[in-house]
């Protein structure tokens, strides 16, 4: 009898236990369990604005299997100024510098550098693009690995489900160490513009505002996808400008479906007053 006591005691404890585990658990994520390699869904949202737009600049580009591997995913977002010229031709030439580059260089955070770096080193054997260019804003998914790179001010933001975090870096001329960098390089800073111009400090192309310490080196992030990312988000300024990430993740979270999250998003900052073109990607790791 004292030993069947002993039992139904230890028996209720693991059981205890087990149920205070569980709800650790399912404080991140209540549906799915931990994946090696996650099954990605995408979606796209793109609109031009018409009412205070006369074309789109902004251009989405995206490459399943990349390298021949079903494991690997591209998703670029280049957003252009005076014109989608700059943007069409990064949206054309980068995907196969950077594949060309990773057959070179096995660290990836490097061959993405070196990537941005030589697409910039091609436009300089342009002359229009003297003053026109673009922003790049790249996502690369390796197995169960996410790299992110961008120069300019669209942003990438990861949806964890317990907290956003931002892939990404707003290269503008507002930004503080931006603004040291370029006037230490010779440019100057007047109402937040490099010369009075360009609102963003790094950018592929617009070669005439390279002596003024425009540069096209990217910021480069890594991070381990687990069981706790729900969403990663690409999207230009038009949405970031007016819409925080704080309200996107919290839109995010309401969505089980990563074609309603992009939806709902775009309509979110058109409902607030962006006037700007508006592109969206959706990465969904749990659909």
């Amino acid at each position: 009898m004292l030993q069947y006591t002993l039992r139904r005691r230890r028996y209720k404890k693991d059981q205890v236990k087990n149920k205070e585990q569980s709800s650790l658990t399912s404080t991140y994520n209540p549906k799915f369990k931990y994946q090696n390699i996650p099954k990605i869904q995408f979606y796209t949202k793109e609109f031009i604005n018409e009412k205070y737009n006369e074309s789109m600049e902004d251009i989405i580009t995206i490459k399943k299997n990349f390298n021949n591997d079903p494991n690997k995913f591209l998703f670029c977002l280049f957003d252009g100024h005076c014109g989608n010229e700059s943007a069409k031709f990064s949206s054309e030439k980068f995907p196969k510098i950077f594949q060309e580059s990773l057959q070179k260089n096995s660290n990836i955070e490097k061959a993405l550098t070196e990537s941005f770096l030589k697409l910039d080193e091609l436009t300089k054997k342009i002359e229009d693009f003297l003053y026109i260019g673009n922003t790049a804003t790249i996502i690369y998914i390796d197995k169960n690995t996410i790299y992110s790179a961008n120069v300019g001010d669209s942003r990438s933001l990861l949806l964890c489900y317990d907290k956003p975090i931002r892939l990404t870096y707003d290269h503008k001329c507002s930004d503080d160490s931006e603004k040291k960098r370029i006037i230490k390089a010779g440019g100057s800073i007047r109402n937040n513009r490099l010369n009075c111009d360009l609102a963003i400090s790094r950018a592929i192309g617009d070669n005439e505002y390279k002596k003024f310490g425009l540069i096209a080196n990217p910021y480069i992030s890594k991070k381990n996808i687990s069981y706790n990312e729900k969403y990663c988000v690409i999207a230009s300024d038009g949405i970031w400008d007016f819409v925080c990430d704080e309200t996107v993740y919290n839109i995010g979270m309401m969505c089980d479906k990563g074609n309603e999250f992009c939806e709902k998003l775009m309509n979110v900052a058109i409902n607030v007053g962006s006037k700007d073109n508006i592109s969206c990607i959706v990465i969904s790791f749990r659909e």
